[in-house]
């Protein structure tokens, strides 16, 4: 059993979890060992532990992590919601929303904005995130190629500047910390005695040191008042007492919620700049939408691609792939499906069955195609190739062989049709190999 004479023990312990040592007892010996009793106001909150708050609720509600928010949900139909995306959209004044409204409609408002940056202080616990509007725009993250062999992406970049608006999402840990900050409840949440930043309320706990820090700082709860406590916040002479049982100001109530707060700021001094063209945003939320689609939009687009392939016997996890040719290599393979005694073995989607196909082409020797699922390994293609890889190439009853450069060194052997080769001069075919 682990000795925990030395408050230092003691600090790192009760810095894994604010209540680890609520469970323990220590012997005359110094060792720690678990209740073995359930005693009433010892472990107020630790059976319980809200488990519907803390870890996540059992239901069939999908998430998203967003990349600055975890645990969204993607709820299609949710209660107001036009009039909740108005809100969000135009943020006349500051809008304060639970945790609850945050996780349900973030999701249906996130494609107006982008996120920009997040600001954590030092001594507070709340954070800043700002966000301006998508169609902002911003320069490229990497300077512009100017490699000629490099290959130029297929796009046209949006114009920019076509809106200043920027917002400040504020994430407040718990009622107290919204209170301090804004001088107010959140709305909707009765303004009581019990207030958590009431002065002199019911059960105040006295704080060691600083006597305005936070006490749930970092989540780490108070020790009890009648317990005097010296360095470490531990009592003195908590190696040499036997039978120590240390307590803590039991946590009465829910765990704490967090309350968000959606303020723009673009203009008015609120992003701590006083920057910014102020103003609301130059566009409608229609416009928005047609720039990008909010979360919701794209799982459920993804939802409905996976039940149709599931509706046609795919598997949505597993990468598909042409498995027949299509256009004008169907045509080419129609004309080329009577027997012969040279059988090209491949699959239209495979470039080097591609290669092989367009030689025989180009030399315009007869030949057969059969369109094969090299995945598939069907008998016929293992005669020819153990492997069962493509391209495959059979020629009379018994010889074949596979690879495409040996298929199309062979094909040139054959002397027969044009040559793949440039004619005459050595220098020329050596410097043009095949393929």
């Amino acid at each position: 059993m682990q000795q925990a004479s030395s408050p230092v023990l003691q600090q790192q312990l009760r810095s894994l979890h604010p209540g680890a040592l609520q469970t323990l007892h220590q012997s005359a010996d110094g060792t720690l060992y678990p209740h073995t009793h359930n005693h009433a106001g010892v472990l107020p909150d630790l059976q319980t532990l809200h488990t519907t708050d803390v870890y996540q609720q059992h239901d069939e509600t999908p998430l998203s992590n967003h990349g600055q928010f975890q645990g969204l949900r993607l709820i299609a139909h949710p209660p107001d919601l036009d009039e909740w995306r108005e809100k969000l959209f135009h943020v006349d004044d500051i809008i304060t929303l639970t945790e609850d409204q945050f996780q349900t409609y973030f999701p249906h408002i996130d494609n107006v904005y982008s996120h920009r940056s997040t600001q954590r202080h030092k001594r507070k616990r709340f954070v800043s995130h700002y966000w301006d509007c998508r169609l902002k725009g911003r320069p490229p993250g990497t300077k512009k190629s100017t490699d000629p062999d490099k290959k130029k992406r297929r796009r046209v970049a949006r114009e920019r500047d076509l809106c200043d608006v920027k917002i400040k999402i504020t994430e407040f840990f718990d009622r107290a910390e919204y209170e301090e900050q804004l001088g107010l409840p959140p709305p909707g949440v009765e303004d009581d005695s019990t207030s958590p930043i009431a002065p002199n309320a019911p059960g105040e706990v006295a704080h060691i040191g600083n006597p305005n820090q936070n006490p749930h700082f970092f989540g780490q709860a108070p020790l009890l008042s009648q317990q005097p406590a010296a360095g470490w916040d531990m009592p003195p002479n908590m190696g040499a007492q036997p039978n120590l049982n240390m307590s803590y100001a039991p946590q009465t109530g829910p765990t704490p919620k967090k309350f968000y707060t959606f303020q723009r700021v673009n203009g008015n001094g609120g992003n701590g700049k006083g920057d910014g063209v102020p103003g609301p945003h130059k566009h409608t939320l229609e416009e928005s939408d047609r720039v990008k689609k909010n979360s919701v939009l794209r799982w459920q687009a993804k939802v409905d691609k996976d039940d149709r392939k599931r509706a046609l016997g795919g598997d949505p996890s597993k990468k598909t792939y042409h498995k027949k040719a299509t256009g004008n290599a169907l045509t080419t393979a129609k004309v080329h499906s009577k027997e012969d005694e040279l059988k090209l073995y491949g699959s239209a989607f495979c470039p080097f069955v591609q290669r092989v196909w367009i030689s025989l082409e180009h030399k315009q020797l007869p030949y057969q195609y059969i369109e094969v699922d090299p995945y598939k390994k069907p008998p016929c293609l293992l005669e020819v190739n153990p492997r069962g890889l493509v391209p495959a190439l059979r020629h009379g009853p018994s010889w074949s062989t596979h690879e495409s450069t040996v298929i199309m060194e062979y094909l040139e052997d054959l002397n027969a049709g044009p040559s793949l080769l440039p004619p005459r001069c050595p220098n020329t075919r050596y410097l043009a190999p095949l393929g």
